[in-house]
């Protein structure tokens, strides 16, 4: 590692902290008068001081959180890319190290969500007098990959351009949507990459993998 990458990691450790409780003020955004829900520019004249920190800190600057962490991501999964060049067997490594910190935690995680909640709904059938086998068929005509990937949806808090609250797909388990995104790009991470390198007109890996990570800033 050069002195440069040295820069690079240590700058990346000392951001994931910060950026962490960014995340923490995106979903802790406060109580005030003012509802974020139907949020516009032309109101923030209209409102309190409090109100005007807690939109501009939770709603407006911590937002480069999450954007943040999938750029970070996409660079560490092409350091040694950046090192050693391109490299099948390189890529089968990295994306079988991801199986195990990601695959597997994610599936896991999921599951384990659906069978809480729908136990607990099942407790409380029975507390009301429902069919135990009604229930119990109901709960299982749930279970399909849906589990994994639209299970249901959150609303995301903010307002498009034709002023209606925007809807984000989620997993059983909600905040793993960042999970289960990262593991879509990671999936298509090769064909990203050789389309980032033969739009570039065969740039080299290091500049490829830089591109490739600040294309998920769309994400």
């Amino acid at each position: 590692m050069n002195h440069f990458q040295k820069q690079i990691s240590e700058s990346i450790s000392w951001l994931r902290f910060p950026l962490v409780l960014m995340v923490v003020f995106i979903h802790s955004g406060g109580f005030g008068e003012f509802q974020t829900d139907s949020f516009k520019f032309s109101a923030l004249a209209d409102i309190n001081l409090y109100d005007f920190l807690r939109i501009l800190v939770s709603r407006i600057l911590c937002q480069v959180a999450v954007p943040l962490f999938f750029i970070i991501s996409g660079y560490l999964f092409y350091t040694k890319f950046n090192i050693q060049g391109w490299s099948w067997g390189i890529l089968i490594k990295k994306i079988k190290s991801r199986i195990y910190t990601l695959l597997i935690p994610y599936l896991s995680w999921n599951i384990l969500r659906f069978v809480y909640d729908e136990g607990l709904w099942l407790l409380q059938s029975i507390r009301h007098g429902e069919s135990i086998s009604t229930s119990v068929c109901l709960i299982l005509s749930k279970i399909s990959p849906k589990i994994f990937f639209n299970y249901g949806y959150t609303d995301t808090g903010y307002i498009n351009w034709n002023h209606e609250l925007t809807m984000m797909s989620v997993p059983a388990h909600t905040p793993f949507w960042y999970v289960r995104d990262l593991i879509v790009l990671v999936i298509m991470s090769p064909l990203i990459y050789f389309l980032l390198k033969r739009l570039m007109g065969g740039a080299n890996s290091y500049s490829s993998g830089n591109i490739y990570s600040l294309s998920l800033i769309h994400i």
